[in-house]
């Protein structure tokens, strides 16, 4: 169906810009339908409680905790909280395009979850590091220019997201390790580039015994979405939450944040 949407789309929008919008609505359909139930999709852009904001985006994985839903095709605004992945969707992956998808996940990983009592998630620590504290970000390619190497070269070389350093913490601390901007590239008919850690639930290993620890191509052909749907499945932490997570963009340091506070006799600011 994906395929024949590519197909369509060549036919009949003649600008490139018209032609990736098609086929970014159509994966946008395709996933709102195979997503599970609790998950629904979307795009546009996603912000922190810390000012941060992500730039537009293809592909937006809201969960339930997500107060702003809009309709799957109409840009909408999310909060980080409420995101369980993102990613973009390109017509054909060029060496051009597959650098901007890195730029777009350098912006979306510069995102920070903000944690609040009582919240519990369910994964490995390794994968808690990795995306609990931002959520996954993908590619997805109908087709591609490039060849594999250069794939798993460049997203090698894209380095990590250095630039996300956690709020509240004494100078030199890290709550997690540093990630890469782009967490996997899927290329329909073709394979997946996944970014493999030791320690996390979603594991390769060698003939050896021991654990894959970097960029692997993985060819899968007719299988490619399959194989994303089950990524993505077991990439996105479980996460139990106990207050609302728009009370953090609500609560700014000039608002009321205890009782006492709130019934102490505020001054009156001049008009």
């Amino acid at each position: 169906m994906l395929q024949a949407s590519l197909a369509h789309s060549r036919a009949v929008h003649g600008h490139h810009g018209n032609r990736g919008a098609s086929v970014e609505a159509a994966f946008r359909q395709f996933l709102s339908v195979h997503a599970p139930r609790q998950l629904s999709v979307g795009t546009g852009e996603v912000v922190d409680s810390f000012g941060a904001r992500s730039g537009q985006i293809d592909v937006v994985i809201a969960n339930e905790d997500q107060p702003f839903i809009s309709a799957v095709d109409e840009p909408g605004l999310y909060l980080v909280e409420g995101v369980a992945a993102a990613g973009e969707v390109k017509s054909r992956l060029t060496t051009g395009e597959l650098d901007r998808a890195i730029a777009a996940g350098i912006r979306f990983k510069g995102l920070q979850n903000t944690h609040s009592a009582g919240d519990e998630a369910f994964a490995s620590p390794v994968d808690l590091q990795r995306f609990y504290e931002c959520p996954p970000f993908f590619v997805v390619a109908m087709e591609s220019n490039v060849n594999e190497g250069t794939i798993l070269e460049r997203l090698h070389n894209a380095g990590v997201t250095s630039h996300r350093i956690p709020r509240n913490l004494p100078p030199g601390e890290r709550s997690y390790a540093l990630v890469p901007p782009v967490d996997a590239v899927f290329i329909l008919g073709v394979g997946a580039a996944i970014f493999f850690v030791d320690g996390s639930s979603m594991a390769l290993q060698y003939p050896d015994g021991s654990r894959v620890a970097e960029w692997v191509f993985v060819h899968t052909e007719d299988a490619v979405l399959i194989e994303f749907l089950a990524w993505l499945h077991g990439v996105m932490p479980r996460v139990r939450r106990r207050s609302p997570v728009s009370m953090n963009y609500m609560l700014g340091e000039n608002r009321f944040t205890t009782i006492s506070q709130w019934a102490a006799p505020q001054p009156t600011q001049p008009q």
